[in-house]
């Protein structure tokens, strides 16, 4: 039977000992003596590590290989400890030239390669010669076809011209162009070896310092940078009760760590808030040190939480490891018998609220009285069901709370535990309320329709509402019913009672009795400015 031909593209065996030529002798340091993270909940995190660092007298250069993959070469900094007056930094690199098939082929244009070829027959077949070409080019892209400017821009060019101007990206060059005795030899794949490995490659990302040193000794340095690829978030469960008047809640902390490294025996602190970050043109009382106290069987808390600058910083209490490609959960919280109140919301014009919000023209011209011209005259939105809580001490809470997701359960009569709805929540500070939507009501039933609109003048409106809700219980229930009203108005009719709750929003609390309906209208006349 005839051999296939397995052609191995760029694969690279290299004759020579593999060792990188260095301007002068370096010293690789390594095994972290201390690792330290601030892990934000916006993908980034600050890691400062600390490592032993032996210098002679004078310019000494110092690397560092064991750091995460995504670091912001931007925010390096190092610093001695010992002695930060008789160690100076002169340069610091970040160098991520790494070895690979494509970046020793791209170094060795204009140097003798050999192309190693196994033929059908069994035979082996090299062709030595002179690399005229690199792997990859990196050629800009027409403007016109890639990313062309608008005619706007090209007709007032100049900054324009920059701001649009594509950005120029490697490309993939077609086949190896060798210069070999006898002649030029395209295309040629096979295994390819070469004489020793080009000066400047690195097995992996790595930082390098050149140091001056006052005097020969070992310093005690601290390495920090801040990196992609590490976040953050909180997630919670909350366990209703049987009278559904209150809750057991746990928190956890899920951290995913992808920075390509990992924080071996680490102290992890995390950092709750919205940080600013500047992405570059064409990415009990006080509560200072607080832990919340556990009054529910499970894991004590592991954080401790702290006001810090307009943040809230959570720090863990021992050393955990984190591992690169990995995600992990840690307790964050316990807290019992947290009173709850259940309450039902019936918020049928939000969709036109948010038509007003994205164009007030239209609502205000009077296309709203003619079927299908951006928003609804009749509607028939659900109940929603929503969970109130504060985060208050005396409701075994009052720790601020990190953004997150709150899953909520209920045991069934038989005692299993059954999911019943999720939310999330925003940074809760301390004594603040929250509510948590987690569906809709099933026997509650509301229809909401404009019975009539009146064009007073081009800037004045009257408009008549209608909502009915219909209550399938064998209970009472109390229902919230929300209207938002555009631009100034002022309430010239109304059936019940309500709340405003700000200048475009009212609620009418109502109560709607078993197996019974109750109508709630108003007519109110709006000017637009």
């Amino acid at each position: 039977m005839k051999r296939l031909l397995f052609v191995v593209a760029f694969a690279v065996l290299v004759l020579l000992p593999l060792a990188r030529l260095a301007m002068a002798e370096e010293t690789v340091v390594g095994g972290t003596e201390g690792v330290d993270l601030t892990v934000y909940n916006q993908n980034f995190a600050l890691v400062r590590d600390q490592r032993t660092v032996p210098v002679q007298e004078g310019i000494n250069y110092v690397r560092v290989e064991d750091i995460a993959a995504y670091v912001d070469p931007a925010t390096v900094r190092f610093e001695s400890l010992t002695a930060p007056e008789a160690l100076v930094v002169r340069e610091q690199n970040y160098q991520y030239d790494l070895i690979n098939a494509t970046n020793i082929l791209n170094k060795c244009v204009g140097k003798r390669i050999t192309v190693r070829q196994m033929l059908e027959d069994g035979k082996v077949r090299e062709i030595s010669g002179k690399l005229l070409n690199p792997v990859t080019a990196v050629v800009p892209a027409p403007l016109d076809s890639y990313n062309p400017l608008p005619p706007w821009a090209r007709i007032y060019g100049g900054y324009y011209s920059g701001l649009f101007a594509s950005t120029s990206q490697p490309v993939q060059v077609n086949g190896l162009v060798i210069q070999t005795d006898e002649g030029l030899v395209f295309n040629a794949s096979g295994e390819v070896m070469v004489a020793e490995l080009p000066e400047g490659l690195i097995s992996r990302p790595s930082l390098l310092w050149k140091l001056e040193a006052a005097g020969a000794g070992t310093h005690r340095a601290q390495l920090s940078y801040l990196t992609q690829g590490i976040t953050w978030r909180a997630d919670y469960v909350a366990q209703v009760n049987a009278e559904e008047n209150g809750v057991d809640l746990t928190g956890w902390v899920t951290l995913d760590n992808r920075s390509g490294a990992g924080y071996k025996d680490a102290g992890l602190q995390l950092m709750a808030g919205e940080v600013r970050r500047v992405t570059p043109q064409a990415q009990g009382a006080g509560y200072g040190g607080y832990a919340l106290k556990a009054t529910i069987g499970g894991p004590a808390p592991t954080f401790e939480e702290q006001p810090f600058f307009e943040y809230h910083l959570y720090t863990m209490t021992e050393k955990t490891t984190i591992a690169d490609n990995e995600t992990k959960q840690l307790s964050l919280l316990t807290a019992g018998e947290v009173p709850v109140k259940k309450v039902f919301v019936y918020d049928g014009g939000w969709a036109n609220w948010q038509y007003w919000l994205q164009d007030p023209w239209s609502y205000r011209s009077g296309r709203s009285s003619r079927p299908g011209e951006g928003w609804m005259t009749q509607t028939k939105a659900k109940v929603a069901v929503m969970l109130e809580l504060k985060n208050s001490k005396e409701n075994n809470l009052g720790m601020p709370l990190p953004k997150g997701i709150v899953r909520v359960y209920k045991s069934d009569p038989a005692g299993r535990l059954q999911f019943i709805g999720e939310d999330s929540i925003d940074h809760t500070p301390k004594d603040e309320e929250f509510r948590l939507w987690i569906g809709n009501a099933f026997d509650l039933v509301a229809e909401r329709k404009r019975t009539d609109y009146t064009s007073i003048s081009d800037d004045v409106k009257e408009e008549s509402w209608e909502v009915k809700l219909r209550n399938h219980k064998d209970v009472p229930v109390a229902v919230e019913v929300t209207e938002h009203i555009p631009a100034d108005w002022e309430m010239l009719s109304n059936s019940h009672d309500y709340i405003e709750k700000d200048s475009n929003t009212i609620m009418f609390p109502v109560t709607v009795n078993p197996d019974g309906e109750v109508t709630v209208t108003y007519r109110v006349r709006i000017t637009y400015w």
